[in-house]
């Protein structure tokens, strides 16, 4: 099937963590506004929701795997849980507040 292992869903939200957090902190060091960070946070948590209703909405084919298939081919067709989906715009805004509040 092309439904994601636990381990890549875990790495996924962990790598995805870190990257908000570091995002947070670039946008404070660029912009030297708390208000930029929130706004950030606020664009990546609206949008990220817009595409768990996306996502949500789009119907699941639970297709067969054949054993040659590329990678490419198996990310574009891979299929995450829909709580993923919606975890994760709250992981990275989470991160990019946290982010956003470290100083230099």
């Amino acid at each position: 099937s092309y439904q994601v292992s636990d381990l890549w869903i875990v790495l996924t939200l962990v790598l995805g963590l870190f990257a908000a957090i570091f995002g947070g902190f670039l946008c404070r060091m660029i912009s030297k506004s708390s208000g930029a960070v929130q706004i950030f946070a606020a664009i990546v948590l609206i949008l990220g929701i817009a595409m768990g209703i996306s996502e949500a909405m789009t119907e699941k084919t639970n297709e067969v795997r054949s054993g040659s298939v590329t990678n490419v081919e198996a990310s574009r067709r891979s299929e995450q849980p829909i709580w993923v989906a919606f975890l994760n715009p709250l992981i990275g805004a989470f991160g990019i507040l946290i982010g956003g509040k470290v100083r230099k």
